[in-house]
């Protein structure tokens, strides 16, 4: 950790006008933060104000209080969109094929058992990702899914 400011130094203290930020084709949501509560945090001793902090400290809290702290998938991220269209595939080779399979083989063909298997992969695959994704409520995407 390193030492407190000096006095005198001067401090910027500019506010940032509301504005949209868009990194890799993916929003990124403003959030609220107390200064002297991060503070708090990070020195309980409670000898520590936030105006006493280097620049380097208060750089390194604000890091930490906009990291992400959970895994969670943006739904509009090319990687999303191309799992959804395979997802979407899959799911009409099913509607068209089940049907068919149902109506008209005897028996399954050792082909169709390992397609349908790994059909059902996919979905297992996907019901597993749906649980890591965000949404959008209330003009946000939630971040958290606590």
């Amino acid at each position: 950790i390193s030492s407190p400011r000096r006095p005198g130094r001067p401090y910027p203290m500019a506010l940032l006008p509301s504005c949209h930020i868009k990194m890799h084709g993916e929003h990124l949501e403003f959030r609220d933060l107390d200064f002297e509560t991060l503070t708090k945090q990070r020195y309980p001793a409670g000898s520590w104000k936030w105006m006493d902090l280097s620049h380097q400290e208060q750089v390194s809290l604000i890091r930490g209080a906009l990291h992400q702290r959970s895994f969670l998938l943006h739904p509009n991220t090319l990687y999303m969109k191309m799992w959804d269209g395979l997802v979407l595939l899959l799911i009409l080779f099913t509607a068209a094929v089940t049907p068919f399979e149902i109506a008209f083989l005897k028996s399954t063909s050792p082909g169709l058992y390992v397609t349908n298997s790994f059909i059902d992969l996919v979905y297992m695959t996907d019901l597993v990702m749906q649980f890591f994704r965000r949404y959008f409520s209330e003009d946000v995407w939630v971040r958290c899914h606590r």
